[in-house]
């Protein structure tokens, strides 16, 4: 009884799910967040040239393709209609400069998008 108590403490207070890692959930809160604004993310979505965002920016040759290799790479879709217009609104108003910050925003959001945790 007292170890049990011990596990729960230690799943409670650390988030480490100990015996039910392999149960179905999305996982505790401190992960979560961990994922959505720890650094492993900030350098995934960065675009540098050694990143994937980096490197769908510099390949992509158009603002309709960085969406379309955004979504592909991410959610293994194509963006739909209403994704697609969205996006492209946002980067066809923005200036240059601007375009990296844009990629690394539609990226991060694909990548922790419930849709992407939910496939991965």
């Amino acid at each position: 009884m007292v170890g049990e108590q011990l596990k729960l403490s230690v799943f409670n207070e650390y988030g480490d799910p100990g015996d039910a890692e392999l149960d179905q959930r999305g996982g505790t809160i401190p992960q979560a967040l961990l994922r959505m604004n720890g650094q492993v993310t900030r350098e995934l979505v960065k675009t540098s040239p050694f990143s994937a965002a980096g490197r769908i920016m510099a390949l992509s040759g158009s603002n309709e393709q960085l969406i379309e290799n955004c979504f592909l790479v991410c959610l293994s879709r194509r963006p739909t209609a209403g994704e697609r217009t969205h996006f492209l609104k946002q980067l066809d108003d923005a200036p240059e400069l601007q375009r990296d910050e844009i990629t690394q925003d539609l990226y991060w959001a694909s990548f922790n998008s419930p849709e992407f945790s939910w496939a991965h």
